[in-house]
C-alpha cells in the first residue's frame, strides 16, 4: 500500500466517524424535541412543581432514581413520584425515559398505572403516576390469603391488562409475581395492577428482538434468539400462574446452570407433581397447559384467557395447601442465595483482576530499575 492510499483510507475512516457522530447527535436532538413537545410534559423547576404537589416519604430508592409517595394539594389525592437524576448518563437516561413515556403516555386501563404528569427540571426527570395500593403478589401468597377463586380473579385482570397492551402492539416483557400489585378492598374482589414497565416497548411490525426478561420467565423463542411478539407475555403469565398455584417455578435448575434451564424451556419440559397439584382443579391445569406451549401460535390470547373456564366458572374458595407457602419461601431463599453467590463471585473476579494488574506493574517497575542499572 502506497502512502497516498494510506492517507485516503485514514481520511475515509475519519469521515465515517464524523458521520456516525452527526447521526447520533441528530437522533439525540430528535429525542429531546419529542420529549419536550409532548402535551403531558412540562419544563419547569422542582420548586414550581412543589406548589401543586406535597412530597411525602420514599417508597424505594435506586442508583439514579427514587420513588416517593406524593399528595396533590388541591384534593389530597395520593400519587407516586418517580425521580430520575440526569447526572453523567444523561443521554442514556433520556433514551430510556423516552421509551417508557412512549409506552405509557396514552395508556388508560384500570389494571395499568396511569401517567398523570411529567416534569423536566434542569437536573431531574419527574414522572407522576397513579398510586397503586396493596403489595406484590408473592407477599400475598406468603400470608396464606390464597385460593383458586382469588387466583382466577388475578388472572382475569392481568389477562385484561395484557390484552389491552397487545392490541396497541406493546409487549411488557417483565410479567412475574414481583411485577403484579394486589390490593384487597374490604368486602370486594381484589384489585390487580400490572406494574414494572421499564423494559416494555412498542413492537415494530408485531415483533421485538432484544434479549431481555427474567431467565426463568422467558419464552422459548427468546431463548432461541428468534424474533418474538406479544405471546412471550402469555408464556410468562403461564409461568406466573403455575408458580402461584404450587409455590415453585416449572423450569428451574438446582445447580443454577443457565444452559440446562434454557434446554428445559426450549423443550417445554415440566410436570404437575401430585404432592402439590392433587387438590388443584382440572381447569387450572388446563389453563397452564394452554399457555406453556413451545409454539407461540398455539398459546391463548388475552381475550381467550378471560373466556377460559378457569376465569369464567366459580372456583374453590378453600385455602390452597400450606405446602404452597413453604415452597414459595424456599424459592425466595434459593433466589437470594443465588444472587448472593453471584455477587461474591463477581467481587472475587474483580479482586483477582486488580491483584494481577498490581503484579504486572511491579514486574514492569523491576524491569525498568534493572535497565537503569
Amino acid at each position: 500500500m502506497t502512502d497516498e492510499d494510506a492517507v485516503k483510507k485514514a481520511a475515509d475512516a475519519m469521515l465515517d466517524i464524523h458521520s456516525l457522530k452527526r447521526k447520533e447527535k441528530e437522533k439525540h436532538e430528535a429525542r429531546r424535541k419529542y420529549l419536550y413537545n409532548h402535551p403531558k410534559i412540562k419544563r419547569k423547576r422542582t420548586k414550581q412543581m412543589l406548589k401543586r404537589w406535597k412530597v411525602k416519604e420514599v417508597i424505594t430508592r435506586g442508583g439514579f432514581s427514587s420513588i416517593r409517595k406524593i399528595l396533590r394539594r388541591s384534593d389530597n389525592k395520593k400519587f407516586v413520584l418517580k425521580t430520575v437524576r440526569k447526572v453523567r448518563q444523561r443521554e442514556r437516561i433520556v433514551k430510556l425515559m423516552v421509551r417508557q413515556i412512549n409506552v405509557m403516555k396514552d395508556l388508560d386501563h384500570v389494571n395499568i398505572p396511569h401517567i398523570e404528569e411529567i416534569v423536566i427540571s434542569p437536573n431531574y426527570f419527574l414522572m407522576i403516576m397513579t398510586f397503586c395500593e396493596g403489595c406484590i403478589l408473592s407477599d400475598v401468597i406468603y400470608r396464606g390469603e390464597h385460593n383458586e377463586a382469588k387466583v382466577s380473579c388475578y388472572v382475569r385482570q392481568i389477562a385484561s391488562a395484557l390484552d389491552y397492551l397487545h392490541e396497541r402492539d406493546i409487549v411488557h416483557r417483565d410479567v412475574k409475581p414481583e411485577s403484579i400489585l394486589v390490593y384487597q378492598p374490604p368486602n370486594a374482589d381484589p384489585v390487580v395492577t400490572l406494574a414494572s414497565f421499564s423494559i416494555a416497548r412498542k413492537m415494530k411490525n408485531g415483533e421485538a428482538r432484544t434479549l431481555c426478561g427474567h431467565p426463568e420467565y422467558v419464552a422459548p423463542e427468546i431463548v432461541m434468539k428468534n424474533p418474538y411478539g406479544s405471546k412471550a407475555d402469555i408464556w410468562a403469565l403461564g409461568i406466573t400462574i403455575y408458580s402461584i398455584l404450587c409455590g415453585y417455578l416449572p423450569f428451574w435448575n438446582a445447580e443454577n446452570d443457565r444452559r440446562k434451564l434454557w434446554h428445559k424451556i426450549k423443550r417445554c419440559e415440566y410436570e404437575f407433581p401430585e404432592s402439590e397439584w392433587n387438590d388443584i382443579s382440572a381447569d387450572a391445569k388446563n389453563l397452564v397447559k394452554s399457555l406453556l406451549r413451545t409454539s407461540p401460535q398455539k398459546r391463548l390470547t388475552g381475550k381467550q384467557i378471560i373466556e377460559h373456564s378457569f376465569c369464567v366458572k366459580k372456583q374453590s374458595t378453600e385455602s390452597l395447601s400450606k405446602n404452597v407457602i413453604l415452597e414459595m419461601r424456599k424459592e425466595s431463599i434459593r433466589r437470594k442465595l443465588y444472587n448472593g453467590c453471584t455477587t461474591v463471585r463477581a467481587v472475587l473476579k474483580i479482586k483477582e483482576a486488580m491483584e494481577a494488574e498490581t503484579k504486572e506493574k511491579c514486574v514492569e517497575d523491576d524491569d525498568q530499575e534493572t535497565l537503569v542499572e
